[in-house]
């Protein structure tokens, strides 16, 4: 019979680790229930134990983007099963392996120890949770529904994880590609270029032109490293410092959009993530405008958010939501049609989410697509580099052993 590891809450509010033998895992769920356990999570040893082994040594390396969903789910779970806040707040901390997470709730439940709302306490961490979470928070503490709220932010979490991780993955092939692909070039001009230099030299044959090329850039490299070794990083951190800044920031955002095929990934993803915002606040029962204001910080693109920026001034005006997005001219057609349809049914809420549905699905098959075109360019790329390197030492060969004897 299979053996799963669990952790659950005993009836007194305490954590409780073990193994459970069931046939399935919904069976050892019901085995841990009837034993008066609230299981936070149940799955079989062997993976419980690599995860468990592998946490000490990834903690550091690890996004707080799993941890917070970790958080946001495991309090919901709690807050639901009617445990009070502050020992909710103390077992979910157990849970969590980051320790910078772990550190901010050990104070954030020192804070509500004190007499501070959730919401206000959660506020003065903002690196931590971002006005997103604070508003979503709040406005559960005032309906009083904040296992459902906590329940939303998980969801919402897990969404934006999942994208972020499919688009990481996505990239680690063409980086390692050209990463491997620099390396090589590199190395021949590096190391078998000037070898070949000095058979050039002792023949005292007139080299062609492209040989000529390929030597002097390889003296260039050879001679003055030092000059790449410090330009490369000077360069790269005032690069860094320009995007850095409201002017260069701007550009970026602006540039990124306007980008072949890569701008329609970005573009997906951005409104993605504006929808999903947008309908996870309105649900939770945050104000349209305060809505449109945090997720305009959550679009992170000065582009975008300068348009929902302008939409919200015609919600304002009373003119509702979809005309005004429409007017910026910043979202697609597709995504101002249904949050159209959204208004007209009194389904705002529901229809944005149905909409970050969409363009999520839009975005992980345009990745696909231009990681599939990505590759064989810079296959592509290498190919010609290197051949044109192989090739232009060739043309002195054969231009050597032309020469009479």
């Amino acid at each position: 019979m299979p053996v799963f590891a669990y952790r659950a809450v005993t009836a007194d509010g305490k954590l409780a680790k073990g193994s459970i033998d069931a046939r399935s895992q919904e069976a050892a769920v019901g085995l841990l229930q009837q034993r008066r356990l609230l299981p936070l999570s149940v799955g079989a040893a062997s993976e419980a134990a690599l995860k468990n082994g592998a946490a000490g040594r990834t903690f550091g390396l690890r996004s707080l983007g799993p941890q917070r969903e970790l958080f946001a789910r495991t309090l919901a779970t709690l807050l639901g099963a009617g445990l009070p806040m502050d020992r909710s707040l103390a077992l979910t901390g157990e849970l969590i392996d980051s320790p910078a997470l772990r550190a901010t709730l050990a104070q954030v439940l020192r804070s509500v120890r004190e007499g501070k709302s959730l919401d206000a306490a959660l506020e003065q961490h903002p690196r931590v949770f971002p006005p997103f979470y604070v508003s979503m928070v709040r406005a559960g503490e005032a309906s009083g529904d904040l296992p459902n709220i906590f329940l939303q932010l998980a969801e919402y979490q897990g969404a934006a994880n999942e994208l972020r991780g499919q688009l990481a993955s996505a990239m680690v092939y063409p980086v390692l590609l050209m990463v491997v692909g620099a390396a090589a070039v590199l190395f021949l001009m590096q190391f078998v270029v000037p070898k070949f230099a000095v058979v050039f030299q002792e023949s005292g044959a007139a080299l062609p032109l492209p040989t000529e090329i390929l030597l002097s850039t390889s003296n260039v490299l050879r001679e003055f490293w030092w000059f790449w070794l410090v330009a490369v990083p000077l360069l790269a951190a005032g690069l860094a410092r320009y995007l850095s800044s409201g002017r260069g920031r701007r550009w970026w955002d602006h540039f990124i959009l306007a980008v072949p095929r890569a701008g329609k990934v970005v573009e997906r993803v951005l409104v993605a993530r504006f929808a999903r915002s947008l309908g996870s606040l309105l649900h939770g029962g945050v104000p349209l405008l305060r809505s449109l204001e945090i997720s305009a910080q959550v679009v992170s693109n000065e582009k975008l958010a300068g348009a929902v920026g302008r939409a919200a001034q015609g919600v304002r005006q009373g003119r509702g939501l979809s005309g005004p997005l429409r007017e910026t001219g910043a979202f697609p057609p597709l995504a101002i049609h249904l949050i159209s349809v959204g208004e007209e049914a009194g389904r705002l809420d529901g229809m944005l989410m149905h909409v970050a549905q969409v363009y999520e699905r839009e975005a992980r098959a345009a990745i696909k697509s231009l990681v599939a075109l990505f590759e064989p360019l810079m296959i592509l790329a290498i190919g010609i580099v290197v051949g044109s390197i192989v090739i232009s030492i060739l043309l002195a060969v054969f231009s050597i052993n032309q020469i009479p004897t």
